[in-house]
């Protein structure tokens, strides 16, 4: 387990980062009579930009923000904006015209409006002045409403033309100078231009200058956020202090009953927050959070700047929570910025602030946690506050950066790539939208790095971690010495570095690493929460530098960071997985380097500690419990604690692949830990713990379709015990069901609509998730219950058994094989060893028989070759291609079939002298009399791993003068896995009559296939026969039916058949369909259906069995999707079929049915018999077309599924 570089979620206030955005310096303005107006365009919300730390997985703390929560009124920014006392509105025209007295011939200084002090004005025209006044007014009020610059511009050149014929004595100059001063701000938030607010400051430092008044509190609180907004652009720190400067001036004015004590205290808060940001000084985040507090504290509920000022409190809680690390603060911010939301309409224009600020705090909540819950709900209010955001707002590039780390997190939670994809796209386009000079580019540049590094790794692109590497190095040139970023961003670097190393083996690249990553942990102070991350990666570095030069004191020196990185751990943090597993890596690397028990002895101690941490994501934990049972496993065999750690182990899979995600996302991460199962019950085999052995391959294997089947499992007795908790359990069920169906995890560059309603999707199957959970808690803790829904002991399993012959399950593993048989009426499983059958030869049987089938893809090109009839025997070594063909016609999975078909016998052989006859020959079955008429015993086979794709049911010796194989002693059927065929045997009730009938349907001439004609034929002969046999049916022929149209017909017809191409889905196994003229029925569409009725499922389709090579232990094909769905018996193919033959087989196996139907179940049609069914129609088929290895085609790939 190697942590990668993770991404740090955007902070909400980090002064100096993020866009140089106009919209930044949003500001207040507060009349001289004491009228709140908002001057400029919306704020923008709060949060910055992502800065990923050095280990993927690793939780982190904010990066770079411009940090922006809110102004009071009807605008809000985040953190590290204030509200202006601004321009002089509504005044009557005689209160204007008194205001300038008597004619004065002043001149008015340059320095303010730009012209010469030496040129004499005339006498002021009061008119004059007046009118263009109410132009600025009236232009100022368009402005407000349209947003266009050219409004702005006309009233900041009236207001100039006004002062330029105002006396430097007049008493309303300076209100006039301040006007102009925040119509100068307004144009600066829309257009960017940073002379608007250099020429702001020096009008309003004008206005302060020749104020008469004794407080200019007004004019000096707007000159503080024009110098507040000058430094979010230029990152000058100077700027900010003068503005904190200034503000405390403006406050210090005013006594504590002034109606504007709030609003200027709350920009001094925010400023001085700003400040903290920047220099890191806990004193002024403790004044910050002191100010804000006593803001709150004095503003009445129902007050309109009371969503603010709660927003502006969390924020500041928040940024203590992201230096100290004390949970009492985030829990104390995400309350306050909750009841902000609530107390915000929905049409309020801050509200796109207070979702981000909350957002953010959730994401430090799921890192701290790892509740996945936490961060589904960030991306969801994140993807609001995006929505609620004009395309053309100037604070777009840093919403859509905020929604690209949230993304990201949860990629590195669960691992959904299109989470990662998402993040890239979205925080490409917000670079495309900054400018190069933007403050908040190096953090937008640190953020693309290290989401190209996440995907660089995931899909082993070294593309991408060059750009990576190349975007980390821009990003920490533009950033400062002394800077808070800085140590987050050379943590980043190192550790693309070394991922590069990695890759290459070039070893400077990794000794930068080190370097760098040293100099972020000497550049942090130790109560820094993220210190622990850094100090883990550091140590990773360390460790692949000794592993590539045995250079012990590297060893030292990456045990050493991993120490520290563990003290400095939080209790309870998530993050606490990773440090222990690489403590316990390095210990171990020690211990094989000096052959030291004490660092064997740590390395399984820390093993365990990390796979059995309360905290953390499954990913991490079970990765380092493979490394626990392994480690024990290899040096001490015989300990009784192999066995807890392969059990951790076990329960953690099940976690990998929880409820919380979709079906498909469950495949792709148990994709992630092939075999483990199987190592496991080696383990236990080797130990004689037989019983245990069979109770975990149980329970870890066929995870997905297990939990399928305990969210339709029976609640009889919970009813009559529980009722109302029975309903509940039954509701959430379905929900669950439903919501795991769901392929929103696939997608990528949806509009913003449809990724909040996808958000919203994902959010409530958490939430669903959460809820079962505690429902399984609550129906556990009832007498007589306790083990519901548990994964079955022995006990268990044998209470359901056939009685026509036993279930057996064979475990393939590299150490050794096994089977273990269990029959009904024994409590004891019986242990098979299989010593002369190995995991290689039934790796090497698959390629040899992949090797037959391998021409599929020419054959889908067109190509006419190769049937059976007609084929000479072909010897096991012959040359495949000096083979004699025949002539079939097409298969049904969708090309035309080729035989080639040596070495065939050797692989049925092999399987028969090593696997089948062995165990046939432990369980006293014989081969049967050819004479009798008595019904040959049933067996059930449960192959795991390799063996999974191997044809058991064909087994035998072919090549000699008195051949056999395992059809002269069994009819053989296959099973998932044992619980799923005795939860049909425990539920097999009757089938209602009005549903005892047959669907068929035929698809000769699909899109993009080869057309069949020979399943017309086939389904006419059966639909015949099955309507002169007084058996309900309905046929539906090629364009007569849609995908739809047949799944609502499945609920009517307790048996169906299914003639057509089918194909298997390797990416998504769930996709694996059945292709109709009109369209796909999919795998999917099939298992949501719970059809209480079904019966028999005839799958006259190709590949119907032959599920995933990656998931050989999940049964993910067609035909464990229909039990699933709830067929009782499946017949299936394991590969392509031929058209010819097909009808044959299908006709004499319902023959076989109706011949029989009154040892069946009476009804004029039944699945009960149709595994004897299937084996009497495949040796009628042997008969007809004799022995040669071209006809073992023909039959083999038929098999039998469930009861």
């Amino acid at each position: 387990m190697d942590a990668l570089e993770r991404s740090r979620s955007p902070a909400p206030d980090a002064g100096g980062e993020g866009k140089c955005d106009p919209t930044e310096t949003e500001a207040k303005h507060v009349t001289s009579e004491g009228q709140d107006v908002m001057e400029g365009g919306k704020s923008g919300a709060g949060l910055g930009v992502c800065a990923h730390d050095s280990s993927l997985g690793l939780p982190h703390g904010a990066d770079e923000v411009a940090c922006t929560i809110g102004t009071e009124g009807g605008e809000d920014t985040s953190s590290g904006r204030s509200k202006d006392i601004g321009p002089v509105e509504g005044s009557s025209t005689e209160g204007k015209c008194k205001a300038f007295g008597a004619q004065h011939h002043a001149v008015v200084s340059s320095e303010v409006v730009g012209t010469p002090s030496d040129v004499a004005r005339p006498p002021v025209d009061v008119e004059c002045v007046w009118s263009l006044l109410a132009l600025a007014s009236s232009s100022y009020r368009k402005f407000r409403s349209t947003g266009a610059p050219d409004d702005i511009s006309e009233a900041i050149e009236a207001v100039k033309k006004a002062v330029e014929i105002t006396p430097l004595d007049n008493e309303s100059l300076p209100h006039m100078l301040g006007n102009l001063g925040s119509y100068l701000q307004m144009r600066f938030r829309r257009t960017g231009v940073l002379a608007d607010m250099a020429e702001s400051i020096s009008v309003l430092e004008k206005a302060v200058d020749i104020t008469s008044t004794s407080t200019p509190y007004n004019l000096l609180n707007n000159l503080a956020n024009a110098y507040q907004a000058q430094y979010q652009c230029t990152s000058d720190l100077s700027s900010l202090k003068m503005s904190t400067t200034i503000q405390k001036r403006a406050v210090n004015l005013l006594p504590d009953d002034h109606p504007h004590l709030l609003t200027l205290l709350s920009n001094l808060g925010r400023t001085v927050h700003s400040l903290s940001q920047h220099t890191g000084d806990q004193s002024d985040l403790s004044e910050a959070i002191s100010i804000h507090s006593r803001v709150v504290r004095l503003t009445p509920e129902g007050h309109p700047q009371l969503p603010s000022r709660l927003n502006d409190l969390g924020v500041t809680f928040h940024s203590r929570f992201r230096y100290a690390g004390s949970l009492s603060d985030l829990t104390q911010a995400i309350s306050l910025q909750r009841k902000s939301v609530d107390l915000s309409p929905e049409t309020h224009e801050s509200l796109p602030v207070y979702l981000s600020a909350l957002a953010y705090s959730l994401h430090s909540l799921f890192e701290r946690t790892g509740s996945l819950s936490d961060i589904t709900e960030a991306i969801l209010l994140q993807g609001k506050a995006v929505s609620l955001t004009p395309e053309v707002d100037t604070t777009m590039p840093t919403q859509l950066n905020h929604f690209a780390g949230f993304l990201q997190a949860r990629f590195e939670r669960t691992g959904t790539l299109s989470d990662l994809q998402e993040a890239i796209t979205l925080v490409r386009k917000s670079l495309r939208l900054c400018h190069k000079g933007d403050t908040g580019r190096p953090g937008l540049l640190n953020n693309l790095g290290n989401y190209l590094l996440h995907l660089s790794v995931r899909m082993s692109d070294p593309p991408s971690l060059v750009e990576a590497i190349s975007l980390q190095r821009q990003a920490l040139e533009l950033t400062p010495d002394g800077h808070p970023d800085r140590p987050s961003r050379l943590n980043n670097l190192g550790g693309s570095l070394r991922h590069q190393f990695e890759r290459t083996g070039v070893l400077p690249d990794l000794t930068e690493a080190i370097s760098i990553q040293n100099q972020a942990v000497d550049s942090t102070s130790g109560g820094h929460p993220d210190l622990p991350m850094w100090l883990t990666n550091l140590g990773n570095s360390y460790s692949r530098l000794f592993e590539k030069t045995a250079d012990l004191e590297a060893l030292k020196a990456g045990l050493e960071a991993q120490k520290r990185a563990l003290e400095s751990v939080p209790k309870g943090h998530a993050i606490l997985p990773y440090p222990l597993y690489e403590f316990a890596q390095l210990s171990y690397k020690y211990f094989r380097f000096k052959d030291l028990p004490k660092h064997l002895d740590a390395a399984i101690e820390n093993f365990a500690a990390a796979a059995t941490s309360v905290s953390g994501s499954p990913q991490p934990k079970i990765t380092a419990a493979k490394r626990w049972a392994r480690t024990l496993n290899q040096h001490h065999p015989q300990s009784v604690e192999v066995i807890t750690a392969f059990e951790t182990m076990i329960g953690l899979l099940a976690l990998v692949a929880g409820l919380e995600h979709t079906v498909q996302h469950r495949f792709a991460m148990l994709e992630e830990h092939p075999g483990l199962i199987l190592e496991a019950a080696a383990t236990m085999f080797r130990l004689e713990l037989v019983e245990k052995a069979l109770e975990w391959l149980e329970q870890g294997r066929c995870l997905v379709w297990g939990q399928q089947h305990q969210l339709r499992t029976p609640l009889d007795e919970l009813w009559i015990h529980d009722p109302s908790l029975a309903d509940k359990v039954m509701d959430v069920s379905r929900q669950l069901e439903h919501a795991g169906s769901s392929s929103r995890a696939s997608k990528v560059g949806v509009p913003i609509s449809e990724r909040i309603s996808l958000e919203e999707e994902a959010g409530n199957h958490v939430r669903l998730a959460t809820e079962w959970e505690h429902l399984l808690a609550t129906v556990r803790a009832t007498p007589g219950f306790e083990r519901f829904l548990q994964p079955p002991t022995l006990s268990a399993l044998v209470q359901h058994l056939p009685v026509s012959g036993p279930v057996v399950i064979i475990n393939i593993h590299d150490s050794r094989c096994d089977a273990i048989a269990i029959l009904a009426g024994s409590d004891e499983p019986v242990h098979i060893p299989l010593p002369h059958f190995s995991s290689d030869k039934a790796r090497k049987y698959r390629r040899d028989l992949r090797t037959r089938l391998s021409s599929r893809k020419l054959r889908m090109q067109g190509e006419d070759e190769a049937i059976m009839s007609g084929v000479t025997e072909i010897e096991d070594d012959a040359d495949p291609q000096e083979l004699e063909m025949g002539n079939d016609g097409p298969d049904r999975a969708g090309g035309l079939y080729s035989r080639r078909w040596d070495g065939v016998r050797g692989v049925l052989r092999g399987l028969w002298v090593q696997v089948v006859k062995p165990i046939l020959q432990a369980l006293a079955i014989s081969k049967a009399d050819a004479s009798s008429s008595d019904m040959l015993p049933r067996i059930w086979w449960c192959p795991t791993g390799p063996l999974s794709f191997l044809p058991l049911h064909a087994a035998g010796e072919y090549n000699y003068p008195d051949p056999e194989s395992v059809l002269d002693y069994v009819v053989s059927s296959y099973t998932p896995t044992i619980s799923s065929l005795g939860h049909r045997i425990k539920n097999d009730t009757p089938i209602d009559p009005a549903m005892a009938g047959l669907l068929l349907t035929c698809q000769p001439r699909a899109p993009g296939a080869a057309e069949i004609p020979g399943n017309v034929e086939e389904v006419s002969s059966i639909y015949t026969q099955a309507v002169e046999n007084g058996c309900k049916a309905m046929k539906l022929e090629g364009d007569a039916v849609s995908p739809e149209g047949f799944l609502k017909h499945l609920e009517e017809f307790s048996c169906i058949h299914l003639a057509c191409h089918g194909s298997q889905d390797a990416g998504d196994p769930l996709q694996s369909r059945f292709i109709f003229h009109r369209g796909r029925l999919s795998l999917g569409d099939i298992s949501q259906r719970n059809l209480s009725n079904a019966d028999l499922a005839f799958l006259s389709a190709c590949e119907t069995s032959t599920g995933q090579e990656t998931l050989s232990d999940e049964a993910v094909h067609l035909a464990a999707g229909m039990l699933a769905a709830g067929y009782r018996r499946v017949v299936a193919t394991m590969w392509a079929i031929g058209d010819t033959h097909a009808p044959q087989v299908a006709s004499d196996f319902y023959k076989y049915l109706r011949d029989h139907r009154e040892e069946g179940s009476g009804t004029p049609i039944s699945g009960r018999l149709s595994a004897y069914a299937l084996h009497h129609a495949i040796q009628q088929l042997r008969e007809s077309i004799g022995s040669s290895d071209g006809s073992l085609l023909a039959w083999v790939p038929y098999v039998h599924y469930g009861y």
